[in-house]
């Protein structure tokens, strides 16, 4: 019995066993259906999802069918417009060569012209060197009838002061004689006088027994103020008497000395007497060189070597009003400079000078060349936008024309 009861405890056992098997694998399909339903749902959801797609792609494949139906309709047309398009090319690539030709000869034109040019801007130039040539000539003409002139002017004014010398020596003379007679007419009336004293010199007065002297004037009696201070000696233009106040006031002006009227009037005798035998190179030294005395006021030999040596290697070179302009202007290199140093520095300025007329001669060629070649080029640039305008018009012309051929474009 307790063999049966442990007998069907054991199958107790083994069916409360089984059932929590059966009861397991029941969980495991209850969960493997429930996820199986899910991925049904989900499945569902997709072939959904896939039908709608399908819709829309098949009526985007609709529309692209209309679409692409549209662009052959538009592709058609554009092949039209392109074979258009094509010929009007070709009308239009012809036309521009026929404006090539007609700019090659323009062209051609142009450079047919600035050969002319050059020929005419080559003979503009002979003839400025020939314009230079005859300017050359014509101002040695010039100096040469100036050296004319004043020989000219030297011999006569020689000639007037060779007859007003001799004009005065006749009138001295017929006084000389007049007073004779009337002295001789008196010694035949007369008692003989007493012998005649031992003439009297007083200053440049003599006084002689028998003819009445003159009284001195202040004038005679101060050194070098005779009556021949008031004559003009040969080759000058201004007497002894105007040289020698003008020497006074540029002595007086001059900072080199002192101020006393004793020291000032012997330093103007200092340059009267050492330029006694050359008064034009005084009258010269005066005037055109008044700086060097107001610098050398007692140095008259100096102050001749300095203007002497300017002369020589600058000014003599010079026209008169340029050396004139041209002293004022270097003053102070002309009181300055040493007598050694005179010829290197007049060098200098001498090429200066030579390079500024060159660079004026240059300018001027250069200018008259312009004003040729201006014109030149005035008449080449014109027929140039003659041309091109009729080229532009053309071209305009053409383009119309086309665009009235084709219409409107797309």
């Amino acid at each position: 019995m307790n063999k049966e009861v442990d007998a069907l405890k054991g199958d107790v056992r083994d069916a409360d066993a089984k059932l929590a098997t059966q009861e397991a694998e029941k969980k495991r399909l209850l969960e493997a259906l429930s996820s199986e339903t899910h991925r049904t749902d989900e499945l569902e959801k997709l072939i959904e999802e896939a039908l709608s797609s399908m819709a829309a792609f098949k009526s985007k494949i609709k529309d692209a069918e209309i679409a692409s139906q549209n662009d052959a309709e538009q592709l058609q047309t554009l092949e039209q417009q392109k074979e258009v398009r094509v010929d009007s090319i070709r009308a239009l690539s012809c036309k521009l060569q026929e404006l090539t030709e007609k700019e090659k000869a323009v062209e051609q034109e142009k450079q047919v012209l600035f050969q002319q040019t050059s020929q005419l801007s080559a003979r503009a130039m002979e003839l400025e060197q020939q314009n230079a040539v005859a300017r050359e000539a014509k101002a040695e003409l010039e100096a040469k009838a100036a050296k004319e002139r004043e020989a000219a002017a030297k011999k006569e004014a020689k000639e007037k002061k060779e007859a007003k010398e001799k004009k005065e020596a006749n009138e001295n003379k017929a006084a000389e004689e007049k007073q004779s007679e009337e002295a001789a007419n008196v010694s035949a009336s007369a008692p003989p006088p007493p012998p005649p004293p031992p003439p009297t010199v007083l200053g440049n007065i003599a006084t002689v027994s028998g003819i009445p002297a003159k009284s001195p004037s202040p004038r005679s009696l101060t050194p070098h103020a005779d009556s021949s201070e008031d004559v003009k000696k040969e080759g000058c233009t201004r007497t002894p008497a105007q040289l020698r106040h003008t020497l006074r006031f540029l002595v007086k002006d001059s900072e080199n000395i002192p101020h006393i009227p004793e020291e000032e009037e012997k330093a103007a005798n200092l340059f009267v007497d050492k330029f006694s035998k050359k008064p034009e190179a005084l009258e010269q030294l005066v005037v055109s060189y008044p700086f060097l005395v107001r610098e050398h006021p007692l140095q008259p030999v100096l102050c001749f070597k300095k203007m002497t040596a300017w002369e020589k290697d600058l000014f003599e070179r010079m026209k008169p009003d340029e050396a004139d302009a041209l002293r004022k202007q270097k003053c102070v290199e002309i009181t300055r400079t040493e007598l050694d140093k005179i010829k290197e520095e007049a060098d200098k300025v001498w090429g200066v000078l030579e390079q500024r007329r060159k660079e004026a001669e240059r300018q001027a060629k250069l200018q008259a060349l312009g004003n040729s070649r201006s014109s030149v080029m005035d008449e080449i640039k014109r027929r140039g936008e003659l041309a091109e305008k009729k080229r532009q018009q053309e071209l305009l012309k053409s383009k119309i024309a086309v665009v009235d051929e084709e219409g409107d474009i797309f």
